[in-house]
């Protein structure tokens, strides 16, 4: 019953319904305790709102936000998150984001995806964030060049010609994927990286 209780109050949005979950597995959290942390949050049955993922003034755009706040989330992920949300809802390869993040590893990454808040499609091993969660990083990161910099470093230092056709196709992608969704970029700086 409480756990129907959860879902009700989440309304039965999937994402929301899968990082409660995930963080409860994670937390070691009682479905009762869960119920009364939304609750104290502020989640509750009887708000009204719509889940439209393009507005930030919506009901489960405040959940997703909540959820975040609660889940801990460090640093080092936040900084992967933001690096991610420049991507829109485009996917990337695993590797080539772990390469372009300069990350020793996938580990943190791997942590992410176990907490549903990457997505990872594993039969292209590409990765991507969900719109909400692009939101919510956005607003909360707040991405921009200074915190991002390790990821134009990288780009600002590819050496595109020594690349096979099918790396520079990614890599335009990429590039291509970060000014559409990165104002600061101006458009004339863009060929420098293609």
């Amino acid at each position: 019953e409480t756990i129907l209780n959860i879902i009700d109050i989440l309304k039965g949005h999937t994402l929301a319904i899968e990082l409660v979950s995930k963080y409860m597995q994670r937390a070691r959290i009682k479905p009762s305790n869960m119920l009364d942390i939304l609750k104290e949050k502020g989640i509750t049955p009887d708000l009204k709102g719509n889940i439209n993922h393009q507005f930030k003034n919506n009901t489960m755009y405040e959940y997703i936000k909540i959820l975040f706040d609660i889940s801990k989330i460090t640093e080092e992920e936040k900084q992967i998150l933001s690096n991610l949300s420049l991507f829109a809802l485009s996917e990337i390869l695993f590797d080539l984001f772990i390469d372009c993040s300069e990350l020793e590893s996938g580990f943190v990454i791997d942590e992410l995806i176990r907490k549903n808040w990457i997505q990872h499609n594993w039969e292209t091993d590409k990765i991507s964030l969900h719109p909400l969660i692009i939101d919510v990083v956005k607003n909360e990161c707040k991405p921009d060049l200074e915190k991002c910099a390790t990821l134009f470093k990288h780009i600002s230092s590819l050496d595109s010609w020594a690349m096979s056709e099918q790396e520079r196709l990614n890599y335009e992608s990429f590039i291509l994927n970060i000014y559409n969704n990165f104002l600061n970029i101006k458009e004339n700086n863009i060929n420098e990286f293609i």
